[in-house]
């Protein structure tokens, strides 16, 4: 495993970045039944939560959540990690902040996958939950070492790896054309387990996961409670 210097700066201060190949013992064995595995990945913080992605979710939504979907992240992502399940998400605005939060909050670990490289993290709101998530013994991952910008092609790249990581996916509030729907999508054709929680008919902001359950698509699980997904996925 090839060990990098990260940029220290009043953000950072002196951690490790590990490039990880498809070679080594630490690349994540889920990304290797995925269509497209990055040919290596760069992490910074605990890598060995790479070995235990057997209990982990990753927990996706609106950038811009209502009230409904700030308290159905809350409280799916809190028993969650209060269960002591990984948490992974994007570390974008709205839901994935949350989730992020409410493990942090927990004592329960964490991972965020960016969808630009270290020296310019997206988005630069979020440098400081980074820092924490990695402080507290989560991690970081990112497809690209330095010099990457963010731009559409990256988005759907990193929720690629978001949606390959975990065995399932949890949309807690979504538009019906968002990134979210599309990391749902790829863990369907991941072979992954894929929960919604379902929201008001006439709420545009419930409409990606409502359509996600709908016998249209069939793609997700009704979530009805943070236990009965971690009953279907026998980590009781």
């Amino acid at each position: 495993m090839q060990i990098n210097s990260l940029l220290s700066g009043n953000l950072w201060e002196i951690y490790e970045i590990y490039s990880i190949s498809m070679s080594d013992l630490y690349y994540p064995i889920p990304l290797e039944n995925i269509s497209t595995p990055p040919i290596s990945i760069y992490c910074v913080g605990n890598i060995e939560l790479l070995h235990s992605l057997n209990k982990s979710i990753s927990i996706v939504g609106s950038r811009h959540p209502d009230k409904y979907g700030i308290e159905m992240t809350e409280y799916f992502s809190d028993i969650i990690a209060k269960n002591k399940i990984t948490i992974i998400s994007g570390l974008a605005l709205g839901i994935d902040s949350i989730s992020h939060r409410q493990a942090l909050r927990n004592s329960s670990p964490t991972i965020a996958v960016i969808p630009g490289s270290f020296d310019n993290l997206y988005p630069k709101l979020h440098r400081g939950l980074a820092l924490e998530i990695v402080k507290n013994g989560g991690l970081l991952i990112s497809e690209y070492l330095c010099n990457k910008n963010v731009d559409k092609d990256s988005f759907k790249r990193r929720n690629r790896i978001i949606a390959g990581l975990s065995p399932c996916t949890l949309v807690t509030e979504a538009l019906v054309r968002s990134g979210s729907l599309i990391t749902a999508r790829y863990a369907f054709d991941f072979d992954r387990e894929v929960f919604a929680v379902p929201g008001n008919i006439d709420n545009k902001m419930s409409a990606g996961c409502n359509f996600l359950i709908s016998e249209e698509t069939n793609i997700a699980k009704l979530a009805l409670s943070p236990e009965a997904i971690i009953q279907y996925m026998n980590w009781n």
